[in-house]
């Protein structure tokens, strides 16, 4: 009899995992860091900086020209915290390279960066290039939504 259970309750369990979704952990000890540059460009936008912690403790930042504005710490639920990570997950930041072009005149250039234990992963991409991959176009437009949910203003980040 035991033997015949056993094969059953391995099938079981394998069903059940299999239907399981996991979602991506961000890695231990985590910190991201985003910048979207031009706190001096001539367009006047300014530059957003978004600071995430791995337990989803959110700063966001705004340098307009040297004239700072700080907004947070604010708590981000689990939810928003888990696709949060999911997007930074996404673009696969240690194996992300920077831009090796020069920039086209007055473009801009994101800053990613990854801190976990494995050391520091940063990359600066120009605006047209980061903008063409999908991964980090979603995880920009949810940094931007952040940044409106939160603070209330309409960043120009893109």
């Amino acid at each position: 009899m035991e033997q015949k259970l056993v094969p059953f309750l391995l099938i079981s369990v394998f069903i059940f995992m299999s239907s399981c979704t996991i979602s991506p952990l961000p890695p231990i000890q985590a910190s991201f860091e985003f910048s979207s540059g031009g706190a001096y460009h001539p367009s006047g936008f300014g530059e957003w900086q978004i600071k995430l912690q791995e337990e989803g403790k959110l700063s966001i930042t705004h340098d307009l020209a040297g004239k700072v504005t700080e907004y947070g710490p604010y708590q981000l639920t689990e939810e928003k915290k888990r696709d949060f990570w999911e997007l930074i997950t996404a673009i696969d930041l240690p194996g992300l390279e920077s831009s090796q072009r020069p920039g086209n005149p007055d473009e801009v250039r994101y800053t990613f960066v990854l801190k976990d234990r494995s050391g520091e992963h940063r990359t600066e991409i120009w605006i047209s290039d980061a903008l063409s991959d999908s991964h980090i176009l979603a995880l920009v437009e949810y940094i931007t939504s952040l940044i409106e949910s939160y603070t209330k203003q309409k960043p120009v980040i893109k």
